[in-house]
């Protein structure tokens, strides 16, 4: 796998004049796992997006060696599942794969053999058919973690991947991380407590809160 790096350097953001963090810098490699530990409000989706490119930070910068990659570098999960209630299982992953200029086969009976190639990662091939709206709670996180596999991408940023899912699911996923990871993947993900079955390098927001709540002469 081609070489690739992310690092960010004294990053900064600020909600309402106050900030979430600062000071924060990292620096991750292929076959590292990064864990973003925080409490609710503590900002671990807002530094995700940061490093996803989503949003920019009010200090600092993320430094991404992405030059020698020909193809998409990574993959962004939402806590909430950007799911379509009306759409069947396998039309929502249709609908994601147009999201990100790409058609499934024109072929139908092939498209639908990778759709449920994609669907079976998480034990959900069974239910390529069925309405969105049907799914339960683990089920419509399940099928978020589904776009990981729908194009290859060697980061994934994940925010709390393990939301909703049983414990039949979370090690289905842990397994997923493993392979990822010996395959020189590159994992950035959030949680809200260090009690997750994943090794990984711990982050913790806390320690990136400034002491200060007041601002002073433009310091804190």
């Amino acid at each position: 796998m081609t070489s690739y790096s992310l690092e960010a350097h004294n990053l900064a953001v600020f909600f309402k004049k106050k900030p979430l963090f600062s000071n924060l810098s990292f620096s991750i490699k292929p076959g590292e796992t990064l864990k973003i530990i925080g409490s609710n409000g503590s900002g671990k989706t807002t530094l995700l997006r940061v490093i996803a490119g989503l949003s920019l930070p009010s200090e600092g910068k993320i430094t991404k060696n992405f030059s020698s990659l020909n193809y998409p570098a990574a993959t962004f999960i939402s806590v909430i599942p950007p799911l379509k209630n009306n759409l069947r299982v396998f039309e929502q992953l249709q609908l994601w794969l147009l999201l990100r200029g790409t058609l499934s086969s024109p072929e139908p009976l092939k498209s639908l053999q990778e759709f449920k190639r994609i669907l079976a990662h998480f034990e959900l091939e069974n239910l390529w058919d069925t309405p969105v709206c049907y799914l339960s709670a683990g089920q419509r996180q399940s099928l978020n973690l589904c776009q990981l596999f729908l194009k290859f991408t060697p980061i994934w940023i994940l925010d709390e991947p393990f939301a909703h899912l049983d414990t039949q699911q979370i090690n289905i996923f842990c397994n997923l991380i493993k392979s990822h990871v010996l395959q020189k993947g590159l994992i950035i993900m959030a949680f809200p407590q260090d009690a997750q079955p994943i090794s990984g390098t711990p982050l913790y927001l806390e320690h990136y809160k400034p002491m200060l709540s007041i601002r002073d002469n433009n310091q804190w």
